[in-house]
């Protein structure tokens, strides 16, 4: 856990897993949230999916060399979170 740079809010890095790139999010679950969290890397940091509508159709296309670590389906029970830019009064404004 690490504070916003900008906000001071709780936040947590983690991984997208279909990405590969590093995401920020709040440190607290919300219901709404369409971030879960579905393995972790081998350094410990948690890969998480971004889920989208598309998620629903099993058949998403993922980029080469990638395989989902968890069916979209063993997902649904898990807490969700929400990337932080979302929520972050102070990401449009200049560092």
């Amino acid at each position: 856990m690490t504070a916003c740079g900008r906000c001071r809010s709780r936040v947590w890095w983690a991984v997208n897993e279909r990405t590969g790139n590093r995401m920020i999010l709040d440190d607290q679950q919300v219901a709404d949230g369409n971030v879960v969290v579905c393995g972790q890397a081998g350094d410990g940091t948690p890969v998480v999916r971004v889920l989208t509508r598309a998620e629903l159709d099993e058949s998403t296309p993922m980029l080469p060399g990638l395989e989902p670590v968890a069916p979209a389906a063993a997902l649904e029970d898990r807490p969700r979170y929400q990337a932080h830019q979302v929520t972050c009064g102070r990401a449009a404004v200049p560092a």
